[in-house]
This record gives C-alpha cells, sequence and structure tokens, in this order.
C-alpha cells in the first residue's frame, strides 16, 4: 500500500526513521496502531516484525536509515523504540 503523500510512494520510505517520530516510518506506525486495539495476530503487523527481525545485525542493532537528528545515542533510541514493539507485541 503506498503512503498517500506524493514525495512517500517508495517501500524505502517505511525504513527510514527518526526518534522522537517526525514522519511516518515502520515504527511510528507499529507504535501507533498498538494503542488503537491492533494486535500481532493481524497480517500486516506480524508482516512489519518481520522485516524488524530481518533488519537487526548481529550488534543488536537495527539496519534503518536514520533520517534526522545529532545525538550520537540516536541509534540506540531507534533500537529501544523496536525493542518496546516487540515486548507489547510479543508478550502475553
Amino acid at each position: 500500500m503506498h503512503d498517500k503523500y506524493t514525495d512517500r510512494k517508495s517501500k524505502e520510505f517505511w525504513e527510514r526513521v527518526s526518534f522522537p517520530f517526525l514522519y511516518t516510518s515502520i515504527i511510528s506506525a507499529l507504535d501507533s496502531v498498538y494503542f488503537l486495539g491492533f494486535k500481532r495476530d493481524n497480517p500486516q503487523i506480524e508482516k512489519a516484525l518481520e522485516l524488524l527481525r530481518e533488519k537487526q545485525n548481529e550488534s543488536g542493532d537495527f539496519d534503518l536509515k536514520i533520517t534526522r537528528g545529532s545525538d550520537k545515542d540516536l541509534n540506540y533510541w531507534i533500537c529501544l523504540a523496536v525493542c518496546r514493539l516487540f515486548k507489547r507485541y510479543c508478550t502475553k
């Protein structure tokens, strides 16, 4: 499914992240729909979580493109946001 904004139609934009959330990305979208009550049994959510699993590297970080921010620890904040998603969706 394409984003309605013409400058963000490519799927690659879902892998461009920022923290705090600025643009819609895979992380911000999953964070939002969790609080709207969507669960992991939704096939699209499972697909998104699998994409994040595939993006995790040996060090535990995620190979996602950070689009904004100059904080030297920004990658850790992104990692924390992803880990919170897995805790929310994958426990219970």
